[in-house]
């Protein structure tokens, strides 16, 4: 959680970070090259549910290829 300057103390507000569609695509060509999600994922410091995510969106076709 991040706590915005200027609030009261306790008052916390969540932040959404926001990631390229050509990070995500470089991200997935790791994955699909090592088969190690847990890995790439600590790389980048993302959790690797959000990489299972990209992945299963990349095979449904979401992503264009790569």
């Amino acid at each position: 959680m991040t706590m915005m300057a200027g609030l009261s103390k306790g008052v916390f507000i969540l932040t959404r970070k926001h990631y390229s569609l050509d990070f995500k695509r470089e991200v997935i060509r790791q994955v699909l090259q090592t088969q190690s999600p847990s890995s790439i994922a600590r790389k980048h410091q993302i959790n690797s549910f959000i990489i299972y995510r990209w992945v299963k969106e990349y095979k449904e076709g979401k992503y264009n290829s790569l």
